[in-house]
């Protein structure tokens, strides 16, 4: 996948020195960035704060990503469980980390042991909503003239969620991952500022670089028979599918399941050969497959999926104990 340039981002709010109610909210695009301006109604002047979202290098970004945690050094130790949950995560290594930097605000944050300057985020809209990762608190400190929090990372799943950060468990104070899907928002609710509270709604979107519909089809082991495979567990694989390429930027859509019975005349009960030799075009009975239940070369629809017990290439049976897959893309 091509890599994607970042640009500035410039999200602003209007903000007052106390507790004020939104009045109106304008989204516009200035010089390809996107900016969010909320205009709030007050008795109190008007100060203009800039909420900014930062990458690793602390350059502005116009965007942002689903982290891999595969960056040299963000993990130390071996990738199993038992080093993982032990070890030091160095999330500020990550190349998909960001912080969010309120710009001019230092002098806003109050003084004293119990003054304290946050923001309050979540995840919001995920196209399925069990993905929506609740509120949390980031802290913010001064940074020259302006207000910072700590690095966060977006996460796809539980388990990239839940780990320990450094000692921060899931969900507590300054916890810095969020889980989400792409097409979901990262909502920023509420700012403090030295201990009071102005309510906000920002939300920067994670749109996926590239989206990927696939149709799954099961073979039943014989006509009228039994699916070698349950629906249930096809959707539950591909729903890990959905985590892992949201790494990449690319949305995977099931867009189908069926279950269908083999081609008529067709009995794969030996297994289905695809390649007569390795260096050979598709064979009939894998052309018929496609025939009849995928989609031919040109439809603009070209990635099905079948499930089958078991397959052959030449003179090699490759074969599971439940089911193979097979993906097939425009090869007719």
């Amino acid at each position: 996948m091509a890599s994607i340039q970042m640009s500035t981002m410039a999200i602003q709010t209007m903000m007052a020195t106390q507790p004020i109610i939104p009045a109106t909210q304008t989204f516009s695009m200035v010089q390809g960035a996107m900016q969010a301006t909320t205009v709030y109604q007050t008795a109190e002047p008007l100060v203009l704060v800039p909420v900014e979202i930062l990458n690793r290098d602390g350059n502005l970004i116009n965007e942002l990503k689903v982290a891999k945690m595969a960056d040299l050094e963000v993990i130390s130790g071996t990738l199993t469980n038992a080093v993982l949950y032990g070890s030091k995560i160095n999330i500020e290594k990550d190349s998909d980390m960001f912080k969010v930097r309120i710009q001019g605000a230092a002098n806003m944050a109050g003084t004293g042991p119990n003054t304290i300057s946050s923001i309050i985020l979540a995840t919001v809209e995920n196209p399925d909503p069990g993905y929506d990762d609740s509120e949390r608190e980031m802290e913010l400190q001064v940074s020259g003239n302006d207000l910072i929090t700590s690095e966060m990372l977006l996460v796809s799943d539980d388990v990239d969620n839940v780990v320990p950060i450094n000692g921060i468990t899931n969900k507590a104070k300054n916890d810095p991952t969020l889980k989400i899907q792409l097409g979901g928002k990262v909502q920023i609710t509420k700012l403090n500022l030295g201990g009071t509270e102005h309510y906000m709604d920002i939300k920067v979107p994670l749109a996926p670089a590239k989206k990927v519909e696939v149709d799954i089809v099961i073979i039943r082991d014989m006509a009228t028979g039994n699916p070698v495979i349950p629906i249930v567990t096809v959707l539950d694989y591909w729903q890990i599918a959905k985590e892992r390429y949201a790494q990449v930027g690319v949305e995977v859509v099931v867009k189908s399941v069926n279950i269908k019975d083999p081609p008529n005349g067709m009995d794969i009960s030996d297994g289905l050969k695809l390649f007569e030799s390795l260096n050979s075009p598709l064979t009939k009975d894998a052309k018929k497959f496609i025939k009849a239940y995928g989609h031919m070369k040109g439809s603009g629809k070209n990635i099905h999926v079948f499930y089958v017990k078991k397959y052959s290439v030449a003179a090699f049976l490759i074969q599971d104990q439940r089911y193979v897959i097979i993906i097939l893309v425009e090869t007719i």
